[in-house]
C-alpha cells in the first residue's frame, strides 16, 4: 500500500470514527467467508459497519480524533466494527455471533469515549440498548401519567359522591 492509499484510509477511518456511536476491535482469523459475511450483514442491519484494517492505520487514526486506552487491543487480525446509531445492540450481535463462533474474538472496545477490555465489553452489551431504554421510560412515563388520571378520577368520584350523600340529607 502506498503512502497516498494509507492517508486515504486514515482519513476514511477518522470520519468513520468520529461519527461513530462507538467501537470494538475483534479478531476474525479463521472466520470462513460466508461466515464473516453473516458477521456483516447483522451488524449493517443494526446501523453499523465493519472494516478490516491493519493496526498501525487504525492507530493513527484513533491518533487523530484523540482515542486513548485502545493499543493494547490492536495486536494480531483487526476487524473494526463500529455503530453509528446503538453501539449496544451492536455489542449484543457481536456477543451472540462469538458465542456460535469460536474463531471470532473481542478483544476491545470504546463505548462512550472510554476503552474497555473484553470482558467488559461483554457485561456492556448485557445492559438495555437505546429502543429498550426508550421502551422503558415511555412505559414509566404512561404509568405515571395513567397513576395520576386515576388519583384525579377518585377525586372527582369522592367529590360527586360527597355532593350526592348532601342532597340526600338535605331531602
Amino acid at each position: 500500500m502506498q503512502k497516498n492509499e494509507k492517508s486515504k484510509v486514515i482519513e476514511t477511518m477518522t470520519a468513520t470514527l468520529k461519527d461513530a456511536d462507538g467501537f470494538i476491535v475483534a479478531n476474525f482469523k479463521g472466520l470462513t467467508v460466508p461466515e464473516m459475511e453473516s458477521l456483516r450483514r447483522d451488524v449493517r442491519q443494526l446501523g453499523g459497519g465493519s472494516n478490516i484494517i491493519k493496526n498501525r492505520l487504525l492507530k493513527r487514526a484513533l491518533d487523530q480524533i484523540e482515542v486513548k486506552g485502545m493499543e493494547p487491543y490492536l495486536k494480531e487480525n483487526t476487524m473494526l466494527i463500529y455503530s453509528k446509531t446503538d453501539i449496544i445492540a451492536c455489542l449484543k450481535a457481536l456477543v451472540v455471533f462469538g458465542k456460535k463462533n469460536d474463531k471470532f474474538q473481542i478483544k476491545g472496545g470504546l463505548v462512550s469515549n472510554a476503552a474497555y477490555d473484553k470482558q467488559q465489553v461483554i457485561e456492556i452489551s448485557k445492559l438495555p440498548g437505546r429502543k429498550e431504554m426508550i421502551a422503558i421510560i415511555a412505559g414509566d412515563l404512561t404509568a405515571v401519567i395513567g397513576k395520576f388520571a386515576g388519583v384525579l378520577n377518585s377525586i372527582m368520584t369522592t367529590f360527586v359522591g360527597t355532593v350526592e350523600a348532601l342532597e340526600k340529607k338535605k331531602a
